[in-house]
C-alpha cells in the first residue's frame, strides 16, 4: 500500500528511430529558369510594340524577374523524421498536424508527400534521394496514415518544367 506510482515516467509505445538525409540542389532548374524568363520577356516586347498595350507588358517583365531570381537560396537541405516532427530545415512539422502521407516511388519521382490537415496549406514534397522507401514507410506508418496523394496540375507543370 505503500507503493508512489511516479506519472513522470511514461511508457514508449511507439518509438522511431530518427531517419535523416540531406537534399541537395538541382543544377538544371537554372537553366529553365532563363528559359521561362526568356519566354515572358518576348511577351512583353510583343505587347509593348504590337499592341502598345504598357500595363501587360510591364506585367509579363516582372514576371520575367520573378521566375529568374530565385526566392530563396540554393542550399543543401536538412530533412530529418523524428519521434514527434518532421524537420526541414529547422522548421518543425508535428505529427498532430498532418493528415496523411504517401511515398511516391517511381523511376521519374522519388518523393514523400505530405498532407496537412489544414485545408490552405500545400502538401509538402521531400525528395528521396538515396533513401530506402521501405525503411521510411515503416518508420511513419506508426504516427500518420498512409492515403495516396494525387499530383495537383501546378506540381505536374513544376516537373515537367523542372523548376
Amino acid at each position: 500500500m505503500n507503493e508512489m506510482l511516479d506519472l513522470r515516467q511514461k511508457k514508449s509505445q511507439k518509438t522511431l528511430t530518427t531517419v535523416a538525409w540531406d537534399i541537395l540542389p538541382q543544377k538544371s532548374s537554372r537553366r529553365n529558369r532563363f528559359l521561362m524568363a526568356s519566354f515572358f520577356l518576348i511577351f512583353a516586347v510583343l505587347f509593348l510594340i504590337r499592341w502598345h498595350d504598357n500595363i501587360l507588358g510591364i506585367l509579363f517583365i516582372s514576371i520575367a524577374l520573378l521566375v529568374v531570381l530565385p526566392l530563396h537560396p540554393e542550399v543543401t537541405q536538412r530533412v530529418e523524421f523524428a519521434d514527434s516532427s518532421i524537420i526541414v530545415n529547422e522548421r518543425k512539422f508535428y505529427y498532430q498536424d498532418i493528415k496523411s502521407f504517401w511515398i511516391e516511388f517511381k523511376p521519374e519521382v522519388r518523393e514523400v508527400s505530405i498532407e496537412f490537415k489544414r485545408w490552405y496549406l500545400p502538401y509538402l514534397r521531400i525528395p528521396l534521394e538515396n533513401q530506402n522507401p521501405l525503411e521510411l514507410r515503416q518508420a511513419l506508418i506508426h504516427f500518420l496514415p498512409e492515403k495516396e496523394h494525387t499530383q495537383s496540375l501546378v506540381d505536374l507543370i513544376v516537373r515537367w518544367l523542372q523548376l
